[in-house]
């Protein structure tokens, strides 16, 4: 009998699992196989002990290169010559297997059957999760038999996931062979997440697929691996729109984009995207700045913007602990300085205080902010915020194309809800508050700067008034909000003009 399935292994310093793992290959109940297993360079013994099973078992071919990712003779990984060498005798299938990751003993014999059954091109299963030699969770596909690409539009949500590792199936050789060059082309502009496009296309060449419902893998968590630990930067980004472009392309070629697969790759490029989070929580390798500029950039990308709007709940209640824990490490002068800051802080107040009279003022100039080019947080202008004014009222009438030209055209917008709510009544009583504050009145004038406001939210006085109330009775955290407000909305020349008027 010919060899039906090779593995293929790249280890690098793996040694408290590199014997497990490869016995379990060893140890398959179908014992046509040979395994390719490469050192990367390793700097422990796990060079030694691939050597060791190699002289127990003749399936084994060692390769071996002194420096991690380029093989003595200078081939780098993922080029022809990597996995196996020219001379290599393969298998009918294909399977590759991380060096700290085990297989179940049917996982050949039940996989194997399962792919000539129906002419597959591709067949796979589901895996465990296993921590310190404890299962944890498991994913499990639905049983499928299908033809591509067509047939997998029904399916694609449910085995997306089995798709993000290489590992965990069987590739015909002759598919391996034959799109080696496009599935691993050097152009890729990213290592971390390089499985997820290799394995997306090859399923895009793929002609037949085969997917068995129990799980034969068992993929190995480690609390502080590299990728889990790795510093937050904008390659991260780049990694998500990498992915997410790759599966555009392979939905848009097979055929099978709709609004439904859309969306679902939307999300998903969210959730590697939000997968740092925790890692930018708990970093120190960053400055409160730089971390905070990283969050702008993620909602200055143009695939996020694709989708902002119409998920914004969940981005925001995703970016929330971020964004909190950044502002604790801020002073205070400076923690509203960015417009997802300021949106953070006005969704606390709003629901402690859902009249909050500066609401839309606040939200205007988070949406002004230069920064923010998707003019993400538009959706707040839905809210049932209460007391909003007639000015305000008339601006919401509009649509979201016209208020992303007011962005870049601000006096037009304010000139709008002016000659509505800057009534004569009005003008008269900001006269008479900034009277007062003159005088010493300071509650009186905070009094009537509440009344304005309700009526007429961007009165620049009645803010200013405001904002001098609340330093001057040592309570500054509403005036650091409302003053980096003023500055995204208003010239800082009018700004200070206006904060003059009061001392004088």
């Amino acid at each position: 009998m010919g060899i039906k399935v090779s593995f293929f292994m790249v280890a690098y310093n793996t040694e408290k699992y590199i014997e497990k793992s490869i016995r379990s290959i060893l140890n398959q109940t179908e014992k046509d196989i040979n395994l390719f297993v490469r050192d990367n360079g390793s700097t422990d013994s796990t060079y030694q002990i691939i050597q060791k099973l190699a002289a127990e078992d003749s399936r084994i071919v060692v390769l071996h290169n002194t420096n991690n990712g380029i093989t003595d003779d200078g081939i780098y990984f993922a080029e022809r010559g990597w996995w196996y060498p020219d001379d290599a005798e393969l298998g009918e299938y294909i399977s590759i297997v991380d060096s700290d990751d085990e297989i179940e003993a049917k996982f050949v014999e039940i996989l194997y059957a399962n792919a000539k059954k129906n002419h597959a091109d591709m067949a796979f299963a589901g895996n465990y999760f296993v921590s310190d030699d404890t299962i944890v969770g498991k994913r499990v596909p639905p049983f499928i038999e299908t033809c591509m690409p067509s047939g997998l539009e029904p399916y694609f949500e449910e085995v997306y996931n089995c798709f993000r590792t290489w590992w965990g199936k069987l590739y015909k050789t002759d598919l391996f062979e034959e799109f080696f060059d496009y599935a691993w082309e050097p152009g890729i502009p990213i290592w971390w997440r390089v499985d997820t496009i290799v394995t997306m296309r090859y399923l895009q060449n793929s002609k037949k697929i085969t997917a068995v419902d129990q799980p034969l893998y068992r993929m190995t968590l480690h609390e502080n691996s590299t990728y889990r630990t790795r510093e937050v930067a904008s390659g991260r980004i780049l990694e998500a729109m990498a992915i997410y472009n790759n599966n555009y392309e392979f939905l848009k070629q097979a055929d099978i984009l709709n609004d439904r697969l859309l969306e679902y790759i939307q999300i998903t490029h969210w959730s590697y995207i939000k997968e740092n989070f925790d890692v930018l929580i708990a970093t120190d390798k960053m400055t409160p700045a730089d971390k905070m500029e990283w969050l702008t950039d993620v909602m200055r990308d143009e695939i996020v913007g694709q989708y902002c709007h119409s998920h914004y709940a969940m981005i925001m209640f995703q970016m929330k602990p971020a964004l909190e824990s950044i502002m604790e490490q801020l002073e205070d002068d400076r923690k509203y300085d960015n417009y997802l800051c300021r949106l953070s802080a006005l969704l606390d107040i709003l629901e402690a205080n859902p009249g909050y009279d500066m609401a839309y003022v606040v939200l205007f100039g988070c949406l002004f902010d230069v920064k923010n080019i998707w003019m993400f947080g538009d959706e707040f202008l839905e809210l049932p915020i209460e007391g909003v004014s007639n000015g305000v009222k008339r601006a919401l009438e509009f649509s979201y194309p016209i208020r992303r030209w007011w962005k870049y055209h601000k006096w037009d917008f304010l000139d709008l809800i002016y000659s509505v709510d800057f009534t004569t009544e009005i003008q008269s009583q900001v006269q008479e508050m900034v009277r007062l504050w003159k005088e010493g009145n300071l509650n009186g004038a905070c009094e009537l700067s509440c009344d304005i406001l309700e009526k007429s939210p961007f009165s620049v006085r009645a803010i200013i008034c405001r904002i001098m109330y609340w330093e001057a009775i040592g309570e500054p955290e509403e005036a650091f909000l409302l003053r980096k407000t003023m500055s995204m909305i208003w010239e800082e020349e009018f700004i200070e003009r206006v904060f003059a008027e009061f001392e004088q």
